[in-house]
């Protein structure tokens, strides 16, 4: 299997968008990629200053799959030196998210700035 490049961080970026981020994900995801994580409500979720640096919230479903919404403060866990340690086998939000679309450029300037 060839191993995937990392487009960010040929463009030079240093993951902006790997920082204080909420990730919408599966929850079997979560739990493979981030599993001990302290549960809290939805509203909880939103507050300015969450309950831990790491939370989880129930997010409902799409179809039969229960989905959960996971916020971190500060760095991502397996950020780097700026890269993903675990690119290859990153959460599906980061693989959908589009490397140098508006989104991408919007968290990289307003982080810049």
């Amino acid at each position: 299997m060839a191993v995937e490049k990392n487009p960010c961080n040929e463009r030079g970026c240093l993951g902006m968008c790997c920082w204080s981020n909420t990730l919408y994900l599966p929850a079997t995801e979560r739990r493979r990629l981030f599993p001990s994580v302290k549960a809290v409500r939805i509203d909880e979720l939103a507050e300015e200053e969450p309950p831990a640096e790491e939370v989880v919230a129930f997010g409902g479903y799409v179809g039969t799959a229960m989905m959960e919404y996971y916020r971190f403060i500060g760095a991502c866990r397996y950020l780097r030196n700026g890269e993903c340690g675990i690119y290859e086998d990153r959460p599906s939000a980061c693989r959908n998210f589009e490397v140098g679309s508006e989104d991408c450029r919007k968290i990289r300037f307003d982080e810049i700035d």
